[in-house]
């Protein structure tokens, strides 16, 4: 970091006589200005003009970055060198992987009253969190996965298209984007010693701001940064090593466009200087641009920023890592600060002696064009929703509120920490509360510990402590009970509720979808068919019930026995959704006999197998016959061994 307080030492101490350039805003009312004076007039501005331009140009040297750094690689003295940093590009293969992982995309979205500010904002959030279900095992992608770029074409609302200017706190359903992945083919090797402070490459610089132990501090320019693939090191005997970690913090600079404009400026100024000719003066002063008064205002109202800032001396002096402040002085300079530069913080597991920066020079860029979906929590009421906003308040940080699917505001921002339990409830300083509409604000429920599920609008599964025990009721308007708190868990299953009595072994007692007790004596428990296995595949609504002398049946969303009890288990497949692995007793009691049945409860195969594995590998079924293990095709079993 240059020393600030230095810079704001010089700009206090130079002073400008003209008032005319700062205080006029507009380039049209300058030259009006100009062209009524003579030569020596307009020159004598000039002349006293340019003293003020000076002191922004000055200013333009103004940098500004975070200096604290903790590694997060533990030291220790490599045993040998790793392998030389080398390219692994079975294109073939990314594409299909990549075409995967674009496939399985969703994104959440940040409802930010402030985004147009954040989107300057150096650390800000995105207004779209996109994430691939697809999991990444294979290492020609896996490497890759941070190169991933997503760019939105065009925002929708059931069906209908939104201007990204329109969309302010409202909710997006899907988004119309293309996806690339940048895989470099080629690459050219940098190589920095430890005492090296300066690299030139092609028209860019590299400047070391330290390689002190095992961490190295590169500025680079933000154009090289995107083409940066790989670092590797040499420690102090020689070996070679990979990179631990790395960060990059975006420097604060005043951007090359302004300084730029003020350079031309400048220009202008000298050659009205030099002029001997009048009427070549005014064309010149013609030539001043509302750009070049664009550039000078910003610079203007951002030195006298910084001039107040001298007055808090040790707030620069204890800056540090303080991201508060860092932002602070990135919005108060929005409009002549840009992130030109990145400072990259790289970490080894040994101490430096040189470092290697790999440089890809050639790509091969993957593309995809996608309709990505909205993936809401799965507390969202769908249709409509409450949702969290945040505001970011200067100087105090972010505050949240709650809007609806519209963007109406339910609740002004004015709550600093809490967290969403379901559509309506909210944990705030650990106590249960309520989003009260008509208050528009959170209301305390003291009589609850927690919320567990809403099952209709207006009814509500809650929590209530009981000694060192949870129990679960259902609550009315947040008063009403209607099933009392005497349960373990409930559970909501669309056509009913299952309640689960607090001692083990105790019978379910099940409520209709009106909260009337159902009388099913035969049933003594039930899950899902699908309840304890995760899996993308989408299983039908079907249930494993189970009778008091613990035989077990299929059961539909409709209470509608599909079998008997007549199984000792019904598992299902891993990757196969319409077909369950069942079982019966042995004669003597001792084994299981294994068969399939069908969705609707058919046995499809004879209960002849000793075994049945629940995870196909490649579409082949692992399965025990007469005491011999084969695997067979899923199709070719099911007909080779059809009931």
């Amino acid at each position: 970091m240059k020393n600030l307080i230095q810079i704001l030492t010089i700009l206090l101490f130079t002073t400008s006589c003209s008032q005319v350039l700062k205080d006029t805003k507009t380039a049209e009312a300058y030259k009006n200005n100009l062209a009524k004076k003579s030569l020596s007039e307009i020159q004598s501005q000039i002349k006293s003009d340019t003293v003020f331009l000076n002191d922004l140009i000055k200013y333009t040297t103004f940098d500004l970055q975070l200096i604290s750094h903790f590694s997060s690689s533990e030291k220790q003295k490599p045993n040998q060198s790793v392998p030389e940093f080398t390219l692994n590009n079975d294109l073939p293969k990314m594409d299909e992987l990549f075409g995967k992982y674009c496939s399985k995309f969703s994104f959440e979205q940040s409802f930010d009253e402030t985004y147009s500010k954040d989107k300057f904002r150096i650390f800000g959030n995105d207004r779209f969190d996109y994430q691939s279900s697809f999991p990444i095992d294979d290492s020609n992608l896996k490497e890759q996965k941070s190169n991933i770029q997503i760019a939105e074409k065009q925002f929708f609302y059931q069906g209908k298209p939104i201007l990204e200017n329109e969309i302010g706190l409202k909710r997006i359903d899907s988004i119309s984007t293309d996806i690339e992945l940048k895989i470099p083919v080629s690459f050219e090797k940098l190589t920095l010693n430890q005492n090296q402070k300066k690299l030139k490459y092609k028209n860019f610089e590299l400047s070391v701001e330290s390689i002190k132990e095992n961490t190295a501090q590169i500025k680079v320019p933000i154009e090289l940064y995107q083409e940066i693939i790989a670092f590797q090191a040499y420690n102090k005997e020689g070996k070679r090593m990979n990179s631990g970690s790395i960060s990059s913090i975006p420097i604060l600079e005043i951007s090359s466009e302004i300084k730029n404009q003020l350079n031309l400026l400048k220009e202008i100024f000298s050659k009205i200087l030099n002029e001997t000719d009048e009427a070549k003066a005014k064309l010149l002063v013609k030539e001043i641009s509302q750009k070049h008064f664009d550039a000078k205002n910003g610079m203007a109202d951002f030195s006298d920023y910084i001039k107040e800032l001298e007055k808090e001396k040790r707030k620069i002096e204890d800056f540090g890592d303080d991201i508060s402040f860092y932002e602070e002085v990135a919005e108060k300079g929005r409009n002549v600060i840009a992130p030109e530069s990145q400072l990259l913080v790289v970490d080894f597991t040994d101490d430096i002696k040189s470092l290697e920066i790999f440089v890809g020079t050639e790509f091969n860029v993957l593309k995809q064009q996608k309709t990505i979906l909205y993936n809401p929590k799965s507390f969202y009421d769908r249709q409509n929703p409450n949702i969290i906003y945040d505001t970011f308040r200067s100087g105090d940080g972010l505050f949240f509120g709650f809007i609806d699917k519209n963007g109406n505001k339910l609740a002004e921002a004015k709550y600093e920490k809490f967290h969403q339990l379901g559509n309506d409830y909210f944990s705030l300083d650990e106590k249960l509360h309520y989003l009260n509409k008509e208050k528009g604000s959170l209301v305390h429920l003291p009589e609850y510990s927690g919320f567990w599920e809403t099952v209709k609008p207006g009814y509500d599964i809650l929590e209530k402590k009981s000694g060192e025990n949870l129990l679960y009721g259902l609550v009315k308007n947040q008063k009403e009970i209607i099933i009392p708190f005497e349960y373990s868990l409930i559970k909501n299953y669309g056509q009913f509720l299952v309640a689960n009595n607090k001692q083990y072994g105790k019978k379910v007692e099940l409520f209709d979808e009106n909260f009337k007790k159902i009388q099913k004596d035969e049933i003594q428990n039930l899950h899902l068919i699908d309840e304890f296995i995760s899996t993308e595949i989408k299983f039908p609504q079907l249930f494993e019930v189970e009778n008091p002398a613990h035989k077990k049946a299929l059961m539909n969303s409709n209470m509608e026995f599909l079998t008997s009890f007549k199984y000792e288990f019904i598992d299902p497949f891993f990757e196969v959704n319409n077909y369950f692995i069942v079982g019966i007793r042995t004669q003597d009691g001792r084994n299981y006999l294994y068969g399939i049945i069908n969705d609707k409860g058919e046995e499809v195969t004879l209960m002849k197998f000793c075994k049945i594995d629940e995870n196909l590998e490649s579409g082949k079924i692992k399965f025990c016959l007469n005491e011999k293990d084969t695997s067979m095709n899923f199709e070719d079993f099911l007909r080779t061994y059809k009931k």
